[in-house]
């Protein structure tokens, strides 16, 4: 996860928010709707040491709260794959992404002009994209010349120019 801090940015904080918040919010649902029981919040909230400790009445959450918390914990357990999630989608979600928002998360992608250009930063890589076509069409025509000269002296037509 640091490494992929490092490479994108805060975008692996957001996609990882993203992926907590569906995650957190479908689980809500799957719970309120009855598909899924988890534990009694208000049991645990009840027997919780410090609870007795502090407050000696019994605690009686409405039912959305209960449903919540039993969200909550059930979302707790699920961190490991909400982490193998957020690395799989990153790549993803740099790819799709403006680079409007990738300056904004400080989030540099490793594509083939970042790669190329050796750095992390977006303006670098800008930059080694703009001048690969110049400096290629340069190759292009030195071999195509090449070729020609080649060709010409192979043939014995080289004649000195006067």
């Amino acid at each position: 996860m640091v490494h992929m801090f490092k490479q994108y940015g805060y975008l692996t904080v957001a996609t990882y928010l993203g992926v907590y918040v569906v995650t957190l919010a479908g689980l809500y649902a799957l719970v309120r709707t009855g598909l899924v029981e988890g534990p009694d919040v208000n049991t645990f909230l009840n027997n919780w040491f410090v609870k007795k400790a502090l407050y000696a009445d019994e605690i009686k959450l409405s039912d959305k709260a209960v449903d919540f918390g039993m969200a909550w914990l059930l979302t707790k357990t699920t961190e490991p794959v909400r982490l193998v999630v957020t690395l799989a989608l990153m790549p993803v979600v740099v790819r799709r992404s403006p680079a409007w928002l990738l300056r904004l998360f400080r989030a540099a992608p490793k594509d083939g002009a970042a790669a190329a250009a050796g750095s992390a930063t977006l303006k670098d890589a800008a930059a080694k994209a703009a001048s690969a076509p110049a400096s290629a069409a340069a190759a292009s025509k030195q071999a195509a010349d090449a070729a020609i000269g080649a060709t010409s002296k192979s043939a014995g037509k080289s004649a000195p120019l006067r």
